[in-house]
Order: C-alpha cells, then structure tokens, then sequence
C-alpha cells in the first residue's frame, strides 16, 4: 500500500457512527448485567443447598443408615439370638467406637451419623419357640421383626427408614 492509498482509506473510513456505539455499549452493559446476576443467582443456590463436601449429603445417610440396618438384620436373624434377647433391645443410638450397638458384634461404624435411633420391634405374628421350630410342629412360625430408624433431624429429607425381617433365618421360607 502506498501513502496515496492509506490517505484515502483513513477519509474514506470515518469509524463507527454514534447510534452505533450507544448501541453496542448497550449490548455491553445488558450482557454484563446477566453473567453478573446469573452468578450471584448461582452462588447463592449452592450457598443455600445443604451439600457440603466436608460431610455427607443426606442421600449418602440414608444409604449408610439402610446398609448399616441390613447388617444388623443379618446378624439378628441368626438362631443364636432368643426371642427374649431380641424383645429386650430398646431403643439406642449408635455407642462410641469400641462398643457396638445392643453389643451384637459387628464392626463399629462411624456411619450412619449419630443423629439415628435404632430401634427393634416385634410384630403380630409371634415366634414360637426354637424347640417346635426345629421339631417342624405345623403350627410353629418363626417370628417377623421390625428394625427402624428414627431421625433426630424433624426434615422431610430425613426420612423414617424401616427393615422388616424373619427370624430364625434358617426357618423362613422366601
């Protein structure tokens, strides 16, 4: 290019008219406006939200509180508990490391949290004794049982979680 040329290219190009650029600051400020409310409306929903990265979110709870009770179902159903035995555990939260709850043994567990109680209750169909169980008495039953967990937090997202189970394990049918 040569100086006649460039000359002539800078007079030709005046730049941008002014309703052009009200127009364009316009569109600056107005886009500026959403990224800026958009992220303050997002920071705070996840302010809001209860999840912290720290803890565990209530879904995970509630997925401990339900292994944790599938656990002691097991162990509970075995015919080495009595009736007796089973009908005597009230209510109770999850004890401090070296003790287990009801002092069934199982591995002590830092979750569910502490905020559950635990609690065992028997049903309307009655075990019979193990003695006519195992002798196959045709009006002998082996017992339904009820493990559930109450929460100590009164919020929706908190839910009552309930197991029901048979005992003796080796006398319910499928």
């Amino acid at each position: 290019m040569n100086d006649s040329e460039f000359k002539n290219k800078i007079t030709a190009n005046k730049g941008i008219a002014l309703t052009e650029l009200v127009f364009s600051l316009i569109f600056l400020v107005s886009f500026g406006l959403i990224i800026a409310s958009t992220s303050s409306l997002l920071n705070k929903l996840l302010r809001s939200n209860n999840y912290n990265l720290k803890r565990n979110d209530y879904q995970t709870e509630i997925y401990f509180v339900k292994k944790r009770m599938e656990e002691w179902a097991n162990i509970i159903s075995q015919p080495s508990y009595s009736k007796e035995e089973i009908n005597k555990m009230s209510c109770s939260y999850l004890p401090k490391f070296p003790k287990t709850i009801w002092n069934i043994p199982h591995k002590p567990v830092e979750f569910p949290s502490r905020t559950y109680q635990f609690c065992v209750s028997s049903t309307s169909i009655v075990e019979s004794e193990l003695k006519e169980l195992i002798s196959g008495n045709k009006n002998s039953n082996p017992g339904v049982y009820i493990l559930y967990a109450k929460p100590d937090k009164k919020f929706s997202y908190y839910p009552f979680i309930r197991i029901i189970f048979c005992r003796p394990r080796v006398f319910c049918k499928a």
